[in-house]
């Protein structure tokens, strides 16, 4: 079965050497965000990339979340993370449109 897998494999040898050590991140902000509100802790996003990453090199972080548009909180919150390390992802509160690329 292995033999199946390694020549089904989309990635030749080398690319796979190549890549190791580099890490991608999926956030799903909304859910992370309610999560540590339930809790009762407040997330350091500088330090879980850092932990995430844990010594690896970052290929991209990614943010998803909703948006309102009109909360000025949140707006600021998403400015910092685009310029602190995360390509944030956004939807439109009560939209069926895709998610915007936002950077």
């Amino acid at each position: 079965m292995l033999n199946n897998f390694e020549n089904d494999s989309i990635f030749t040898p080398e690319q796979v050497l190549e890549n190791r050590g580099r890490v991608a991140i999926f956030i799903d902000g909304s859910n992370l965000f309610y999560a540590a509100l339930q809790l009762g802790v407040e997330i350091d996003y500088t330090k879980l990339l850092c932990k995430l990453t844990a010594g690896s090199r970052l290929l991209r972080a990614f943010f998803y979340t909703g948006v309102d548009r009109t909360n000025e909180k949140q707006q600021g919150f998403l400015l910092w993370m685009r310029r602190n390390g995360y390509r944030v992802i956004a939807k439109g509160l009560g939209t069926t449109t895709g998610w915007l690329k936002e950077g």
